[in-house]
């Protein structure tokens, strides 16, 4: 997985960050922070996983102050099942 520096979203720029688990509270897999703009993932979950909290942050980033945390965490997990199980993407580890 690589940081992606420059990730326009909502016509802001953000910053997605792969980071070890103990750089996150222990009940996170990921985390917007909308001032900084920097959204961070877990590097250590399984590809799934990775995948849904990265759609998960940035859904939340896209429209932090609009959308419901149950809605974009539902949303998030089935977009990361489509496109794994479609074979569309899939999680680098390198």
């Amino acid at each position: 997985m690589k940081d992606v520096e420059k990730v326009k979203l909502n016509e802001k720029v953000w910053a997605l960050r792969f980071v070890k688990k103990k750089s996150l509270p222990s009940d996170r897999w990921g985390d917007c922070n909308v001032e900084n703009k920097v959204m961070r993932v877990r590097s250590d979950l399984s590809d799934y996983n990775v995948l849904a909290t990265a759609i998960h942050e940035m859904l939340h980033a896209s429209s932090f102050h609009l959308l419901d945390e149950d809605w974009v965490d539902v949303t998030s997990t089935e977009i990361a099942r489509v496109l794994l199980k479609s074979e569309l993407v899939k999680v680098n580890r390198e």
